[in-house]
């Protein structure tokens, strides 16, 4: 077991890591199913699941995530390990919003937030509200997607998680510019764009970019608009 366990966090570090190694986390993330499998853990299983299903995720793939999802719920539920089920639930909703399916994305993401509360894992909270607030704020919900947002900024602010305080940033941004609130708008997007700099971290600028970009455009700056796309 703590070969495999080794073997699992090795492969989520690669996968997780800034300008991450997902194709060698993933060998990784297969040797540890394929022992946990042999052992008969689901446990460890599921966790290897979930982590393959990110990486399907992240490349498109999205026909495959599902099939690591479907099973991974499974053998989560069964398991009763709330963590678990919030987790899984958290790359299922993130699958559906990358496919256009936001209010299933919504419903999945709810969930996770809830269960990961429950299971008092901050971190996972904070990243299923933090997706939430896009799914949220693209099936046109914003006032609710800013809610979102901003609980998933306090958990990160509290766990000092500035690893991913970026994106809930960024959508908190484009919230505040769909109200009409400018000057805080602006603010915000420029604070994700200064953090995701200083973590060098490309996802995260592109993100606060897109952000900026739109707050020149609303202000008829067209110049500095395409600069920041």
């Amino acid at each position: 077991l703590l070969h495999i366990d080794v073997l699992m966090r090795l492969g989520a570090a690669l996968v997780h890591a800034t300008r991450g190694f997902d194709g060698e986390g993933a060998i990784i993330l297969h040797k540890a199913m394929a022992l946990a499998r042999h052992l008969g853990d689901n446990l460890r299983v599921a966790e290897c699941l979930r982590e393959l299903a990110f990486i399907d995720v992240q490349a498109g793939r999205h026909t495959s995530a599902d099939r690591s999802i479907n099973e991974a719920k499974i053998l989560a539920e069964v398991s009763g390990n709330g963590a678990l089920i919030a987790g899984v639930l958290a790359i299922a909703g993130m699958n559906a919003a990358d496919q256009g399916r936001h209010q299933e994305a919504v419903s999945h993401l709810t969930r996770s937030a809830r269960m990961a509360h429950q299971a008092s894992r901050p971190r996972q909270e904070a990243w299923s509200l933090g997706v939430l607030a896009r799914s949220l704020q693209l099936s046109g919900d914003v006032e609710k997607s800013l809610t979102a947002a901003d609980a998933s900024i306090r958990m990160c602010e509290r766990e000092r998680w500035n690893a991913f305080l970026p994106w809930p940033q960024s959508w908190r941004a484009n919230a505040l510019l769909e109200l009409g609130r400018h000057d805080e708008a602006t603010e915000v997007a420029q604070k994700a764009f200064a953090l995701a700099c200083e973590l060098g971290d490309p996802c995260w600028e592109g993100m606060a970019a897109r952000s900026l970009a739109l707050l020149a455009l609303q202000g008829g700056d067209l110049s500095s608009a395409q600069e920041w796309i």
